[in-house]
Order: structure tokens, then C-alpha cells, then sequence
């Protein structure tokens, strides 16, 4: 992962790149800035200013500072070396609309870290809205990004996406960088679930987030476990509980 951001962002430097990435604010954004933190501990972070866009973000980031004792083992070792890994010299975390709206007049190369993940909504959107068709800009995904989203649209390439209601052209080059998905796999749920049925049993599950396919598979796991079959719910469908 740090060596693909090292590689995007050099080159973003010798372009004067933008370099847009979507993030959700509570886990997504930390994780991403220890990794960039990480860089520029070890000498490898291009010379590129780097704002966090989203005031939800910087409030995450400060719970996340008061409680660095519950982070893994990773972590605190790192804490060895750099008091507070979520902060940088070159990294600013941008609170005010003002701020958050003079970044689009901005020049030369930098890096947006702002909400939500998936493109629609928040100030992200508005980011886009100004990088997109240039094609020296560049938007980096770094987690799963649903159907008929814009984040979804943009790992797809479509050529023209709407934003606001108007047409913007998709230029900017597009990166996905999987590494940092927060979502649980089959085996974390597995795992969840066998706990969660040997203590106090599951009585009827609804899968009611991924893909079809992916959601069949997962409530074909919990008939192991749930009392009743699962339920992969249809649009428009009602259920008693």
C-alpha cells in the first residue's frame, strides 16, 4: 500500500497534480494518514502538501489521539518513534467551508483526503466536481465502492458522469487501491457469528449490504448458524421481526 501511494504521489508532484481521495471519516481517513505518516517518517513521502477536508474527520482523529493504547501492536511501536502519527509536517487538517472551498482555486500539486467514500456526498464531491476533467488530476478509491454510485461510476471509467446535475468529463486518471477496505471477509464473519450463536443464539439474520452474489453467499454461511434461513431482502419487501 505505501508503495503505491509513494509511486502516485511522486509522480503527482512532476505533473502538479491534484490527487483526490475519497475517504470515510472514521477509520478510513486515520488509516490512511498513518500510512502517509509512515512515508514521511522513513524519508519516502514526495514533497507534497496533504489536506484532510472534513471537520468530522479532524474530531475522529482527536478520539482516535486519547485512546492510542487500544491500537494494535504495530501501532504502538510506532509510537516509539513519533509521538502522534497522525500528523506530519506538510499535513493540514481543514475545518471552515472557506478552506475547504479555496483548496479548488488552488495550484501546483497536492493531495485532498475528504468524506464519503463513495462519492456522494459531502465535500469530496465538490473536489471532484473541480478535478475531474483534467487529465494530469488524479483520484485515487481506496475501498469497495457500491453500484450506481459516482464512486463506482469513476472505478468504472465512464467517460461522463453527473455531479450536481451537470455532465463533467472524466479525464483525471483513476486508481483503486484495495488494501484499505474496512469491510469484514467471509472468515471474520464466520467468526463473528459462531461466537455470537454459541452464546446467545441468532434467530433470523438479513443481509442487507454487498452484492447480490456476494450477499447470497454470506446468507448461505448463517444457515449455519441462524435458527431461520437468512434473508437477502428485495427492494420494497416487509418483514415482522
Amino acid at each position: 500500500m505505501k508503495l503505491h501511494l509513494k509511486r502516485i504521489l511522486k509522480r503527482a508532484v512532476e505533473r502538479g497534480s491534484r490527487v483526490i481521495i475519497p475517504a470515510f471519516s472514521l477509520g478510513r481517513t486515520q488509516t490512511l494518514v498513518y500510512f502517509l505518516n509512515a512515508l514521511h517518517s522513513s524519508g519516502e513521502l514526495p514533497d507534497i502538501p496533504v489536506f484532510v477536508d472534513s471537520p468530522l474527520s479532524k474530531e475522529i482523529t482527536t478520539v482516535y489521539r486519547h485512546h492510542v493504547t487500544a491500537m494494535d501492536t504495530e501501532f504502538l511501536r510506532s509510537l516509539k518513534l513519533d509521538k502522534d502519527p497522525f500528523s506530519f509536517p506538510g499535513l493540514k487538517y481543514i475545518g471552515s467551508q472557506q478552506e475547504s472551498m479555496a483548496l479548488n482555486h488552488r495550484s501546483g500539486a497536492f493531495v485532498v483526503i475528504a468524506a464519503s467514500g463513495m462519492c456522494e456526498a459531502g465535500r469530496v464531491v465538490h473536489h471532484l466536481k473541480h478535478a475531474l476533467a483534467d487529465s494530469k488530476n488524479v483520484v485515487v478509491l481506496i475501498g469497495f465502492q457500491a453500484t450506481n454510485t459516482l464512486g463506482r461510476k469513476l472505478q468504472d471509467k465512464w467517460r461522463t458522469v453527473t455531479i450536481f446535475g451537470k455532465p463533467v468529463e472524466l479525464n483525471a486518471e483513476i486508481e483503486s487501491l484495495q488494501g484499505l477496505s474496512a469491510h469484514a471477509d467471509a472468515e471474520d464473519f464466520h467468526w463473528w457469528f459462531e461466537g455470537l450463536a454459541a452464546d446467545r443464539g441468532v434467530g433470523r439474520a438479513f443481509v442487507v449490504h454487498g452484492e447480490p452474489d456476494s450477499a447470497q453467499s454470506l446468507a448461505q454461511m448463517l444457515h449455519e448458524f441462524s435458527d431461520e434461513p437468512a434473508i437477502v431482502p428485495h427492494y420494497g419487501q416487509c418483514f415482522e421481526v
